[in-house]
């Protein structure tokens, strides 16, 4: 464990999650993660030749060839590993005949260590002098006349666009691993959107005791991989010591769905505003199925939440949700790190402008008029399928990633009364740090999903 990983976990965690932290982050994103990212995203498709993978950046030239091989051979060796290790957990999971509980414990400690030393050798990549240098994404913006003949009726028809299909999938169910009173198992599936058409994945994590427990989909945020960091794998703890059982799926474009040459997240933005109608709008079905699988499994209340891109997700979902059967109407939802719409975060956010994402959108036709008309596909415009009183909300008063303006305004509109409204003198990054150690808003959806009645699902006809 390093000593950002001790701090991160330890009692200083707090004193860390303050203003300060995200000016620092920031900066840290926009100088050394995001373009180490970029390169370390190419050296993975790269097998180990130089010269693949500085035609990744149009031919650009390496001051140190020699240091960029080594680097590309450590690279490849990791990748190795981690695609080893994650085989040996698919197959013992989903594949074989289940072996013993020490078994799994060791094959999941293994595939956790193997993706997290291969994610660590970003930092290869920190001081690389390349010329001219990398952009942090690789850009591939779509005309507006590519959306319109891809999405132009779902402009004026957006419960077409999020019919269900005729049948959901169904989840396999691997083995459980038992440890320190949690159960922890996961789930995979087809997704249902013909556009994505990969598996999905969702870590449960629930109490080793729980009988009918609430559930609580839990999304993640943008090119945050939770199930492949060793710092960020334990996060929901806190969440089943209050009795929930959180279901976290991996979000389009990241951890084991991520295409090969990028990273984690990275075709979200590259591909904008594609990106995001494809990965929202998938998500959403995807979301359907986990909350008929957790009406089956369990007669407690079902809420949907998330932080960041997780919140934007579950919003959608409490949204869109009013097209579906009542059955897989989430009861409850909890956002994180929120704002109202997608646009806002782009436009008006700190991450937007640090990637330069509205200059690629502008070079490629874009403007406000012209992605107007498809917010409707990525936003909650529709009225949430729950009552502002069984909706929770987690901002920081110095958001400037999500601006917190456009998400205070949104529970204005959904009439979410104050004692559901937390808001702390944090930023976007800060809030995250601290997010699993302020327990007040888990504890105020405690509350209400207990109280929450069950609804048994209806699988939708076409």
């Amino acid at each position: 464990m390093t000593l950002l990983d001790r701090l991160l976990k330890g009692s200083l965690c707090s004193a860390l999650a303050r203003p300060w932290f995200d000016r620092l982050a920031l900066g840290a994103l926009g100088r050394w993660y995001f373009p180490a990212s970029r390169q370390w995203a190419a050296a993975n498709a790269a097998g180990g030749e130089l010269d693949r993978f500085l035609a990744a950046f149009d031919g650009a030239h390496a001051a140190s060839p020699h240091a960029v091989e080594a680097a590309l051979g450590t690279v490849d060796a990791a990748l190795d590993r981690r695609r080893t290790a994650e085989k040996a957990w698919r197959d013992a999971l989903f594949e074989t005949s289940r072996p013993r509980r020490a078994t799994l414990l060791d094959i999941e400690s293994e595939r956790l260590a193997a993706a997290d030393a291969h994610n660590r050798l970003r930092r290869l990549f920190f001081s690389t002098r390349l010329d001219p240098e990398p952009a942090m994404i690789g850009w591939q913006t779509p005309s507006p006349g590519e959306i319109a003949a891809l999405f132009g009726p779902a402009r004026t028809d957006p419960a077409g666009f999020y019919r269900l299909p005729g049948t959901l999938p169904e989840p396999e169910v691997s083995p459980a691993i038992v440890r320190n009173g949690e159960r922890r198992y996961w789930l995979r599936f087809p997704s249902p959107s013909g556009r994505l058409g990969d598996a999905v994945t969702a870590r449960v994590s629930e109490p080793d005791d729980a009988r009918d427990p609430p559930t609580l989909l839990w999304g993640h945020g943008l090119c945050m991989e939770t199930e492949h960091w060793t710092l960020l794998s334990d996060g929901v703890s806190a969440l089943t010591r209050l009795g929930f059982r959180v279901v976290a799926p991996e979000a389009p474009w990241h951890g084991r769905r991520t295409p090969r040459g990028s990273y984690g997240g990275e075709r979200f933005v590259a591909t904008m505003p594609l990106g995001p109608i494809d990965a929202l709008s998938g998500a959403a079905l995807e979301w359907a199925a986990l909350i008929a699988w957790a009406r089956a499994a369990s007669r407690g209340a079902v809420a949907v939440g998330g932080i960041s891109l997780g919140a934007l997700t579950a919003q959608l979902v409490a949204a869109k949700a009013q097209y579906w059967p009542a059955g897989l109407r989430p009861d409850a939802m909890l956002l994180a790190g929120h704002c109202a719409s997608l646009w806002d975060a782009e436009a008006r956010g700190d991450l937007g402008r640090l990637w330069g994402s509205r200059a690629s959108l502008v070079a490629a036709g874009w403007s406000e008029e012209t992605v107007a008309p498809y917010l409707v596909l990525t936003d909650p415009v529709e009225t949430p399928v729950m009552p502002g009183e069984r909706i929770v909300s987690l901002l920081g008063r110095r958001d400037t990633v999500t601006p917190v303006a456009s998400g205070r305004a949104q529970l204005d509109r959904w009439a979410v009364p104050e004692e559901n409204r937390f808001l702390r003198e944090r930023g976007h990054f800060s809030l995250a740090l601290g997010l699993m150690r302020d327990l007040a808003p888990f504890e105020r959806l405690a509350e209400i999903t207990v109280r929450s009645p069950s609804k048994r699902p209806r699988i939708p006809a076409c």
